[in-house]
């Protein structure tokens, strides 16, 4: 059990939630709820934005480094008091699709939110975050959007309550580093593992993920 911090230490909640929520914002995006220990957003809506796939994946990308750099500043206290080898981590989904918006509820109580497919498609890919060992998961209706970001394909993943697997990207960054020499020769890698893995060649596999693991020691392959 975590010892509870000491008076004047902050711990969780608005801490984090604030830094999350101004990335959403920061990428013009509108935050629907807050549920529990997750953020629910949506983009171009109640106004249209222009490039919102784009826009979501760079929020995303946003919220994935504000985390990393609180934890770097050990601003949870895990540290502080002892536990060098926890960190905070998160899970994004972010899917691309038709959706129903607008006040919903009753005549008491409504709220402006968002419902349908494309949203609980979304919710699938957060919630396969920690199998697949990922930080940011897209669909593949959103990696079309963002063909020069930083991807890499996870593979046909099982979303819960799909009949059908969905192919899956994994986010790891912007144009900038889809650009690098580095990302590129481990993309190279990673379709040559996609590959091997596909023939069912154990050999070329292990080969290809071991080039994989070398151009990128702290993604988890």
């Amino acid at each position: 059990m975590i010892p509870a911090p000491k008076p004047g230490e902050v711990f969780g909640g608005v801490q984090l939630f604030s830094p999350l929520s101004d990335a959403i914002c920061a990428e013009l995006g509108t935050i629907d709820k807050y549920i529990g220990d997750s953020i629910m957003a949506f983009w171009n809506a109640p106004v249209d934005i222009p490039n919102h796939p784009a826009r979501a994946c760079r929020a995303g990308l946003k919220m994935v480094e504000a985390v990393r750099k609180l934890s770097q500043d050990d601003a949870f206290g895990f540290r502080a008091r002892g536990y060098h080898d926890l960190e905070v981590r998160i899970g994004i989904g972010i899917n691309t699709g038709e959706a129903c918006v607008g006040n919903m509820g009753s005549e008491r109580r409504f709220n402006y939110s968002v419902v349908g497919d494309a949203v609980n498609t979304a919710a699938r890919l957060e919630s396969s975050c920690k199998a697949v060992g990922a930080d940011l998961l897209i669909s593949e209706s959103t990696a079309a959007f963002v063909p020069d970001f930083a991807t890499l394909e996870v593979g046909e993943v099982q979303l819960k309550g799909k009949s059908r697997p969905a192919k899956v990207f994994a986010l790891l960054g912007d144009e900038n580093l889809s650009r690098s020499l580095e990302f590129q020769e481990l993309r190279r890698n990673h379709g040559a593992l996609l590959e091997a893995i596909e023939a069912r060649d154990a050999a070329d596999a292990r080969a290809a993920l071991q080039a994989c693991r070398t151009h990128a020691p702290d993604v988890q392959i």
